[in-house]
């Protein structure tokens, strides 16, 4: 379904810069200044278009295969201590207790 939408998108990119060439090398030489201004103006926004498809489909093949990944292990977290008299809150922080078993402390 994504590369559907990826094909679709490229294709939308490349007539898109096809019609900023025409624009540009073909009416612009010829002096055709009003017609220019809006084929440059269409070819721009068909890319911009093209541009935004790909994005899209790229961000959600991305998605899908975030999603079809395993997850890993949590980690244990973080338990907060009160501070001690003179020690600002902030910086007082629990080891982990992975830590303290390594170390043959204990709590």
């Amino acid at each position: 379904m994504f590369w559907t939408r990826e094909i679709a998108g490229w294709a939308l990119i490349g007539l898109g810069l096809l019609v900023f060439i025409i624009a540009f090398f073909i009416f612009l030489p010829h002096h055709m200044i009003v017609e220019t201004v809006p084929a440059a103006f269409m070819g721009f926004i068909i890319f911009r278009g093209g541009i935004h498809l790909v994005k899209v489909a790229v961000a959600a093949r991305i998605c899908q295969q975030a999603a079809a990944a395993p997850k890993p292990k949590a980690a244990r977290p973080v338990v907060p201590q009160r501070a001690l008299p003179g020690q600002p809150p902030h910086l007082t922080v629990v080891p982990v207790v992975a830590e303290l078993e390594e170390n043959g402390s204990s709590r």
